[in-house]
């Protein structure tokens, strides 16, 4: 690659192949690998055969005898926004696995759930990640929610809950921010917001902003609780 000087420096490759020169042996990780354009995909195939080497700047990098590199690649679904299919000539480079969309039980573990409640929101939200995927699967949606949107909920719910809002309105808030916003789409909104008022039923209006909710108790903050035995003000 160029710096801003417009002389040449060496990039991620070059580095990884003077590495395993050097020290015998580099692990060089490629994360979502298929984000790359067809042509530049097409840089790797030298390096990944018999020639064990790439050219940059004109000049020839390869990687002897004896180094080994080592490369870990990791990709989305080549259906996923921004992303390209692997060539098949990289293809056929590497040895592979595929992972299926986590299940609740992995999902539930990399979230962080303090102060969540755990029957009102923390099983309801993970139901609706789930759904997204099933949604996906069937071509109703293109977005399917990571473990990185159930975080931004989380803190968004957290956040919320510090304010005068009624628990339906956290949830709701939440719920705008960090999982409805992501699907641009009015008809793949809809079906999510169907999907959350089927999964969250005691908030069965949250998604409609004129609605407010109805209280079966009241925190010591004043707020409006639909969250039988939840302390609202213990989120904060």
């Amino acid at each position: 690659v160029m710096n801003l000087n417009g002389l040449f420096q060496p990039g991620i490759l070059v580095q990884a192949i003077e590495i395993a020169n050097k020290k015998g042996v580099c692990i060089l990780h490629l994360d979502e690998i298929n984000a790359l354009e067809p042509e530049l995909q097409k840089l790797l195939n030298p390096l990944l055969d018999d020639r064990r080497c790439i050219t940059a700047n004109g000049k020839l990098f390869k990687l002897n005898d004896k180094a080994r590199l080592i490369v870990i690649a990791t990709m989305n679904p080549s259906t996923y926004a921004g992303t390209s299919p692997l060539n098949e000539d990289l293809r056929s480079r590497f040895v592979g696995r595929v992972w299926e969309y986590p299940k609740l039980s992995h999902l539930s573990k990399v979230v962080n759930w303090k102060g969540i409640p755990k029957d009102e929101v923390k099983r309801p939200i993970l139901q609706l990640a789930q759904d997204s995927f099933s949604y996906r699967v069937k071509g109703d949606v293109e977005y399917v929610l990571t473990t990185r949107d159930l975080n931004q909920f989380t803190e968004l719910f957290r956040i919320w809950s510090k304010q005068a809002l009624s628990a339906t309105k956290v949830l709701q808030k939440a719920l705008e921010g960090a999982i409805f916003v992501k699907y641009s789409d009015r008809t793949e909104r809809e079906l999510m917001e169907k999907s959350a008022r089927d999964t969250f039923p005691a908030q069965s209006k949250f998604s409609s902003p004129s609605s407010s909710s109805s209280s079966s108790s009241s925190s010591s903050s004043g707020k409006s609780n639909i969250f039988p035995g939840v302390d609202l003000s213990s989120l904060s």
